[in-house]
């Protein structure tokens, strides 16, 4: 773990990260996400869980959607437009590729209001100790995480984790991070 980041420059950082992800070696992604998920579960062991399919060089989360599938706490986003749709899903084989190139709901999964989340899982290319998170670019996180009064988990590998990442005034922030190193409650 990096203190800060090199640059000051979201898409240099954005670079950086990917490369990073990329270099790790075989089964590193597999056995790194059974760690985080360890220090994930008592995070989402209640309560409605708003979570993301992950890209193949994120935190492998299946499990963890798995079960809350399973218990009928699972809300995964779509996209609609520029922002995202909420939807409660039963199970995960019902997921269809999404726009950007993600697993998500269909539109005939059943609709979640925002105020019914209790935590969102989310995704970042970087997160800050200091809460601050770095996505992919897209916003759609950004958009949606102001209208949830859910607690914001941000979840990532350590080699993601940095004192601060560069931020502008529209981006969201977490409350907690989870690595497979442990948690960092924010604030």
């Amino acid at each position: 773990m990096d203190p800060t980041p090199a640059s000051p420059d979201k898409n240099a950082l954005r670079r950086r990260v990917r490369a990073d992800l990329a270099a790790l070696p075989p089964g590193a992604v597999a056995r790194q996400s059974e760690a985080v998920l360890a220090v994930l579960a008592p995070k989402i062991a209640r309560g409605i869980v708003l979570a993301y399919a992950p890209l193949p060089r994120e935190v492998q989360l299946d499990p963890a959607l798995v079960t809350l599938a399973t218990e009928g706490r699972l809300v995964l986003p779509r996209v609609a437009g520029e922002s995202l749709a909420l939807h409660r899903v039963a199970d995960l084989a019902g997921l269809q590729h999404g726009a950007l190139g993600t697993r998500e709901p269909s539109d005939e999964h059943p609709r979640v209001e925002p105020g019914d989340i209790d935590v969102v899982l989310v995704p970042g290319l970087a997160f800050g100790r200091d809460g601050s998170r770095l996505g992919r670019g897209g916003g759609y996180f950004d958009r949606l995480l102001p209208r949830l009064g859910a607690r914001r988990v941000g979840v990532c590998f350590a080699q993601q984790l940095f004192d601060t990442v560069p931020t502008e005034p529209h981006d969201a922030r977490v409350d907690a991070i989870v690595t497979e190193d442990g948690c960092w409650c924010v604030g």
